[in-house]
């Protein structure tokens, strides 16, 4: 399976918005889908155009099948304030047939490798230096997906580290250090 992987920009955008906030039968859902699909699509604009990337959406055969989604952690009022860190807030490959075939750590692995590399507008023209992923989703929403999470990212070369702040004091941060 040779998956490809693109940064999100202004021409892509619809294929990470969609991935987000697919097209739903239930006329009841539908209108509240597209609204978050276009409030999705005008923050990615944004977020583009105050922070140079964002997120990544992996393609197979052309068609988009799962993306990973990063900030600055100084987009996040709750977090001090954090010095070259990238905070990732979603990694998601919607077909639960193609999940567990590697294109989530392929994402993480792709956004690592770009980091190492690219000096981001968001840090003055500079390198990140780690990237940030916190388990709030697990501890609020989905407790049972705490222990498959922690497995993938420790897996991807993340380590707990608990002295990273956490805005809910719940713990579970894990860093990377590039």
């Amino acid at each position: 399976m040779e998956v490809k992987i693109q940064d999100v920009t202004n021409r892509n955008l619809g294929d990470l918005t969609g991935l987000c906030t697919p097209a739903w039968e239930d006329e009841s859902h539908a209108q509240t889908l597209k609204e978050g699909g276009l409030r999705k699509r005008d923050w990615i604009t944004r977020a583009i155009q105050m922070f140079g990337i964002c997120a990544k959406v992996a393609y197979l055969r052309g068609k988009p099948i799962g993306f990973i989604e990063f900030y600055p952690a100084h987009a996040f009022p709750l977090l001090p304030k954090l010095d070259k860190t990238v905070i990732i807030t979603c990694v998601f490959i919607p077909s639960k047939s193609l999940q567990g075939q590697g294109i989530g750590s392929e994402l993480v692995q792709s956004l690592i490798n770009d980091l190492r590399d690219r000096a981001l507008p968001a840090f003055s023209g500079e390198k990140a230096e780690q990237i940030a992923i916190g388990s709030w989703g697990c501890h609020v929403g989905f407790p049972e997906s705490l222990p498959r999470f922690q497995k993938f990212f420790l897996a991807n070369g993340f380590k707990e580290d608990p002295t990273f702040p956490d805005p809910t004091g719940k713990g579970g941060i894990l860093t990377f250090e590039l």
